[in-house]
Order: structure tokens, then C-alpha cells, then sequence
């Protein structure tokens, strides 16, 4: 028990000592502040002062010890927190008053001093101030307005400060939506903040539009708890400029126009009162009005009429010019909406989970088939791991026929079969042609953007999903996929909860996880009970017990690489190698990796032939012709005439010869031993290298447990899994975001 105890009394000392520093800076601070006042205040508010601070010092510092001590982990979470922003503030008032600023900051005549001081600056430093105001600086909105109204007039004035203001306003709503959520759910639990969410839904947003429209709470405050709240972007934007241009403009135009000293004045001011708190009950009760106005304004939405005897769909695009209607013949493979014949049907609700390749042309095929769909991203931009695919070239398929393709694809070759006949790379090269992407067949049939830019195959998907419809959130994490009564009916993100009729899982794998790919897609799997296969890495580097030494970065074309187990040959291939610091990579290593990246290291023996276009005997004359005609040479300098100086190190070295020899004091056994070595220099593998130079993931998703000809889940209605996710990979050469585009486009049209 000792042993166990000492790690957590090692942690309890660090923290105790930790929290020490910002009390200590924070009492420093406050003890500066109030020595400002020193000349002015009375011995005994001096004392009070520095009474009061210290025991609120004491006690917050006390309180968190203690609940530490005692594993209450919201309460000292809650103080460290606590610490942060009281020594925020009181840096910031301390600035203040040693600045002098705070005198400025009471009274509207001071400051209009202070900023015609600025001259040419004046309006964007009062801008600014007004957005430090609601953000970071203790001002009294009122004061700056009239600040503001005084130098530039009402309008002018009341302009400006709603620009600084909404500014201000905006920004504190994102702190609180993004780092505010961070925060709590850090100090009282994930779970716990998601339960609290979830019982004040919607009664939070009454409160909240409540206090933002009769303006007497702190911007900063109220903004800040909207960013926590169930109000959305929208929402919050259409309260806070409703609420900031009838504060700002009544307070601006309030000393001249409605005075407070008048009957009629005082009758005004209780009847914008009244209108208020008329425009807080309809927005309120109208709110989910303004969000569908917001939706046909700014995004595009798409209804299907269905017309089944026909085999026709009418589609009308309703965007900001209005309506656009036609009617297209549908493909034989598409599906007719269900919920109805003649009338407009009832959109079937999609929700794509990831933002990659695969659930880009998902989210694509979905929306075309007329649904409506939802793609949540948890990066801060789309297909990510596209941009670094091809030496950022993106090698985006590969121009070969369907059953090629199936050829080149190492794990669920036969699941496959269907999808590339019904979607082969000719359709994918079509889909990127048709939607302005122009292409180039490189060696290999490997297909490319014309020009070299990965990021030209993401803008295209992305172009290509927002012009049939689809809906894109960045920045939302999933958190789970609900389902009740074997089916999926909502998908959970860390900012809200969307009740959907199906979910499409396109998360990718492991493989470069700083792109995101951290195997979100196995966990809602296996939450949904779906057999995960074990993610092993593919199409990556191996690690040798032998150094490379100078052969370091010598790429070494036209060799062959043999894989043995057991004495059986396991791989064989010839192409392209790089000597690496750890080992070996480049085409053909990673090609080796995809077939043994199951087999345990020590089971394998690799050996590398640098010369396979020579057989033995070619070779050995080729040997004796060079010592001949070059015996007084050293051995390493006649040998560069067969391999790269680096590589010639490396074979004399695992031949045991020395290459300071001269060639014509190399003995025949000698020169035997350097002709197998060339013909089968032996390596031993350690591991493959890790999943952050991993090309793709092989293992996921078991596919017993999928539907080959939709994708979707055999466990859970409603659910489809494509791309990496699944226990699915291919060699390189653009085969794998061939695999995600097919499969991303099967299970987008069949969900």
C-alpha cells in the first residue's frame, strides 16, 4: 500500500505548491491596486481593503486544498478557474488605475477629452473601445455611448458603437461556445454539463433573450453564457442586434429626444419598455421562424416532388434569387423518395459524421437522391487528410478498370466487387471533370489535378456538396449516434443534438492522426455493436535492426524485395526503395508493409537484391572485369561503378569487407560473399512505423457485419459505414481514395 500512496502525495504536493503561485501573484496584485488608493481612502477602508482581500484570498486558496484533499473535484477545478480570472482582472485594474484610465472610464466628458486626442485615430479607437468594453474592460456601456453621441452625433455615434459592440458581442459568444464548453466540462465532467444542457434546453434560451433585450445585465457575462447555452449562431446574432440597436439608439438619442423629466418622455420610455418585452415573446415563440429564414436566405435547400409512374423527379432549388424548378429523369440506380407519390415528400434526414473523402462523396450522393443532409466536421476544415495525400498532390484514384482495381486491393477484395462495378474510377474522374476539375494520367495510370494542388480536389467535393443542398458544420465533434429500438434516431456532437433517420460513420481510421483520424468511427461501432478488427498500419516505412549508416536518404530504383516466412516466400516485388535512419521505405517498402503488417516482425526475413536485371553469373563477370581493369583501386571506388557510394558502404560492411582493400587483394571467397550479398543482402525487421506515417489503417469495422450492396449496418437500421473505417485497404497508387470515393458514394445514395 505504501508503494501505491506515494505517486498521489508526489501529484498532492505539486498541485498544493502550484496553486500557491496565483495566490500569491493575485494577492500581489490586489495589494498594488489598493495602494493606489492610499492618499485617498481612510485608514479604516485601508484596512478593511486589505482585510477583505487577503481572507478572500485565504479562503479561496483554504477551499481548494481541501476539497483537493478530499477528491471533490468540480469545487477545486472551480477555484483554480476562479484564480484565473480573478488575476485577470485585477491585472487589468491595476493596469487601469496606474494608467489613470479608470477616471476616464466614470465620466462620458473625459473620455470624449481623451479620444479627440486621437485625431485621425478617434473612430476606429473608439470602436475598438467599445469592443474591449463588452469583451475585456469594466465601462459602463452607457457612458461610452454617450461618449460616442457627443463626438460623432446620434446616428453616427449609435453606428459606431453597435459596430464595436456586435463585434465585441460575437466574439464573446465564441470564447464561451468553444473554450467557455472546454472549461466547464473540465471542472464538472463532460456528462454532467451534457445532463445540464439538456434539462434547461430551451428554458435558457428564454432567460438569456430575456436579459439581452431589457439591458441591465454585463455583456461580457451574458454573451460569454450564450456561447454555453442551446442558442444558436443565428439566434444569438438576431437577439443581440435587435437588443444592442434599441439600446444603443435610445441611449444615444434619449437626451435630446425622449427626456426622463417629462410626462410624455417617461410615457415613451414605458411604452419601447412594453414593445421590448413584446419582442422578446416573438422571438421567442418564433424562433425556430427566424432560423428557417436565416436557412432560406443564406443556404441553399432542395425539395424532390416524386412523380414514381414516370420514373421523374421535379426538383425545385429554392436559394436567395427564389425558386429555380425542373424536372431530370432519374438514373436507374436512384431511389425514389419514400413518403408519398404526387406531393412533396417528407426529406429523409442524413447526418454524415466526418468530412474526409469518403464523407464528402457521401454527403454528395445523399443530397442528389434528395435528402437532407447534415455533414459535421470536428476539424476546422474540410478533408484535411486530402491535402497531404501525394506529396499535397493528391493522387486521387487510379485510371484502371474495375477489375484491376480489385487486384490492387490487399484486405475485403470480394465485399468490394459490387461497389467497384457500380462506381469505378472512370466515375470518379467523370464526377471531378463534370464539376470543373481538370485532370492528368501520370506513370502508373495514377491520376492527379491538373494542377498539383490537393486542395483543388477538397474545394471541388466541397462545391460540389453545397450545390446539391448539403449543410456543413466545422468544428463539432460527435460525441455518440442514439439509437432506440435497433435504429438510429439522433446523432450527438459536443454542441447540440440532431435527430436524424440515418447516420452515415466516414471518420477514417488511425493513419496521420494530427488530421483528426483518431478512430472516433470504431468507438461509435462498437457502441452500436459492431466487431472491430484490429487497426494495424499500412503502406509504411519498417524498422531494421540494421543501421543505414551513409546509405541514409540514397534511393535505390529498380532493386526487388523478398519477403520469407517459414522459408516460404511470402512478397516479392521489384520498384523503388529508400534508405531511411530507421530502416527502409518508399514505394515498394510500403507496398511490402500492406502484406505483413499482421505477422509478427520476428517471423520474417527480408532480403534485397540490388541487381535483379544480373544473375549470378552475369554479375560475377562483371565483378572480375572491373577488379581487373581497376586493381590498384580501393575496393569501396571500384564498387561505385554497381551502386551509390552510401549502399556500397552498406554491402561491404554486411559482405565483411573491408573497402580500403584494393581490388586485386580481394580473395575468391571474398569476392563470392559480396556477390550474394548483392543478389540477397539480408535485413531484419523490427516493427513497421507508427500509425502518424501511416498512408491508411488496416482493420475497422468488420464487414460481416455490412451490407456489401448498401453499406449499411446488418446491427442498427439506419447506420452505413465507408471509406478508411472499414476493414478495407488497398496498395498505393490512389487505390484507397478510390475505395473511400466508391464506398462514400454507395452508402450516401442508399441511406
Amino acid at each position: 500500500m505504501p508503494e501505491q500512496e506515494k505517486p498521489f502525495k508526489r501529484n498532492g504536493a505539486l498541485h498544493y505548491f502550484g496553486m500557491l503561485i496565483p495566490a500569491i501573484a493575485f494577492q500581489a496584485l490586489y495589494m498594488l491596486f489598493v495602494a493606489h488608493f492610499f492618499g485617498t481612502w481612510s485608514e479604516t477602508l485601508r484596512i478593511l481593503a486589505v482585510v477583505g482581500g487577503t481572507l478572500l484570498n485565504t479562503a479561496l486558496l483554504t477551499i481548494d486544498y481541501v476539497c483537493y484533499a478530499l477528491q471533490r473535484q468540480a469545487i477545486y477545478k472551480f477555484c483554480m478557474i476562479a484564480y484565473i480570472i480573478l488575476i485577470f482582472f485585477a491585472a487589468v485594474l491595476f493596469a487601469l488605475v496606474e494608467t489613470g484610465f479608470d477616471e476616464v472610464m466614470r465620466d462620458e466628458k473625459k473620455l470624449e477629452a481623451y479620444l479627440e486626442r486621437a485625431g485621425k485615430w478617434m473612430i476606429p479607437l473608439f470602436i475598438l473601445l467599445q469592443f474591449l468594453q463588452v469583451v475585456v474592460l469594466p465601462i459602463p456601456s452607457t457612458v461610452t455611448v454617450l461618449a460616442g453621441a457627443a463626438l460623432f452625433g446620434p446616428l453616427f455615434g449609435s453606428l459606431y458603437s453597435l459596430i464595436g459592440i456586435a463585434a465585441g458581442s460575437v466574439t464573446a459568444f465564441a470564447i464561451g461556445r468553444f473554450a467557455g464548453y472546454r472549461g466547464v466540462a473540465w471542472m464538472v465532467g463532460k456528462d454532467a454539463l451534457d445532463k445540464w444542457q439538456k434539462k434547461v434546453k430551451g428554458k435558457d434560451k428564454l432567460f438569456l433573450t430575456a436579459m439581452f433585450l431589457l439591458p441591465v445585465f454585463p455583456d461580457d457575462i451574458l454573451c460569454f453564457v450564450a456561447g454555453l447555452s442551446s442558442m444558436s449562431f443565428p439566434y444569438f446574432f438576431a437577439v443581440i442586434f435587435i437588443s444592442r440597436v434599441l439600446s444603443i439608439f435610445t441611449t444615444s438619442y434619449s437626451v435630446t429626444l425622449i427626456p426622463f423629466d417629462t410626462w410624455w418622455g417617461l410615457l415613451i420610455w414605458g411604452i419601447l419598455f412594453a414593445l421590448v418585452v413584446v419582442l422578446f415573446v416573438v422571438l421567442y415563440k418564433k424562433s425556430d421562424v427566424i432560423l428557417a429564414w436565416f436557412d432560406r436566405t443564406f443556404r441553399r435547400e432542395t425539395r424532390v416532388e416524386s412523380k414514381v409512374e414516370r420514373d421523374e423527379f421535379l426538383l425545385e432549388m429554392v436559394d436567395a434569387d427564389g425558386p429555380r424548378t425542373g424536372t431530370i429523369r432519374s438514373p436507374k440506380s436512384a431511389r425514389a423518395p419514400r413518403g408519398g407519390h404526387n406531393g412533396i415528400t417528407h426529406m429523409k434526414k442524413v447526418i454524415v459524421i466526418g468530412g474526409g473523402a469518403s464523407g464528402l462523396m457521401a454527403a454528395y450522393a445523399a443530397a442528389q437522391g434528395g435528402k437532407d443532409v447534415l455533414l459535421l466536421e470536428k476539424n476546422e476544415k474540410l478533408g484535411k487528410k486530402i491535402y497531404i495525400t501525394g506529396k499535397g498532390r493528391c493522387n486521387l484514384t487510379n485510371d484502371c478498370p474495375p477489375d484491376a482495381l480489385l487486384e490492387h486491393i490487399v484486405r475485403g477484395g470480394k465485399f468490394f466487387t459490387r461497389t467497384a462495378y457500380l462506381f469505378p474510377p472512370a466515375r470518379t474522374m467523370e464526377f471531378f471533370s463534370a464539376h470543373g476539375l481538370a485532370l492528368k494520367t501520370e506513370r502508373g495510370n495514377r491520376v492527379f489535378p491538373q494542377s498539383d494542388h490537393a486542395s483543388d480536389v477538397t474545394a471541388t467535393l466541397e462545391r460540389a456538396c453545397r450545390g446539391v443542398g448539403v449543410k456543413i458544420a466545422l468544428n463539432e465533434a460527435v460525441c455518440r449516434i442514439v439509437t432506440e429500438n435497433g435504429g438510429v434516431t439522433a446523432v450527438e456532437t459536443d454542441r447540440a443534438r440532431y435527430d436524424c433517420d440515418a447516420a452515415i460513420v466516414a471518420c477514417g481510421g488511425l493513419s496521420y492522426p494530427s488530421t483528426g483520424s483518431t478512430g472516433d468511427g470504431y468507438r461509435f461501432a462498437k457502441a452500436c455493436g459492431h466487431d472491430i478488427v484490429t487497426p494495424v498500419p499500412s503502406l509504411v516505412g519498417v524498422e531494421l535492426v540494421q543501421k543505414m549508416g551513409a546509405a541514409q536518404g540514397v534511393s535505390q530504383k529498380n532493386c526487388r524485395l523478398t519477403a520469407v516466412r517459414g522459408g516460404k516466400e511470402i512478397y516479392g516485388a521489384m520498384g523503388e526503395l529508400l534508405f531511411t535512419h530507421y530502416g527502409i521505405g518508399g514505394p515498394l517498402v510500403l507496398t511490402l508493409s500492406a502484406q505483413i503488417n499482421r505477422i509478427p516482425p520476428e517471423e520474417i526475413a527480408l532480403y534485397l537484391d540490388l541487381k535483379p536485371a544480373l544473375d549470378e553469373k552475369t554479375l560475377d563477370d562483371r565483378l572480375l572485369r572491373d577488379f581487373a581493369e581497376r586493381k590498384n583501386e580501393q575496393l569501396k571506388n571500384v564498387m561505385r561503378g554497381l551502386l551509390p557510394a552510401g549502399v556500397t558502404a552498406l554491402v561491404l560492411c554486411a559482405a565483411r569487407i573491408s573497402g580500403d582493400r584494393q581490388a586485386n587483394g580481394v580473395t575468391r571467397e571474398e569476392r563470392k560473399r559480396l556477390l550474394r550479398t548483392l543478389k540477397k543482402l539480408p535485413l531484419t525487421p523490427v516493427r513497421l512505423r507508427g500509425f502518424e506515417e501511416a498512408v491508411v489503417t488496416s482493420g475497422g469495422v468488420s464487414l460481416k457485419e455490412i451490407d456489401p450492396k448498401t453499406m449499411k449496418s446488418k446491427l442498427v437500421a439506419g447506420l452505413s459505414f465507408c471509406g478508411e473505417v472499414l476493414d478495407l485497404d488497398a496498395y498505393t497508387g490512389g487505390y484507397n481514395l478510390q475505395i473511400a470515393f466508391s464506398s462514400g458514394y454507395i452508402a450516401g445514395e442508399n441511406a
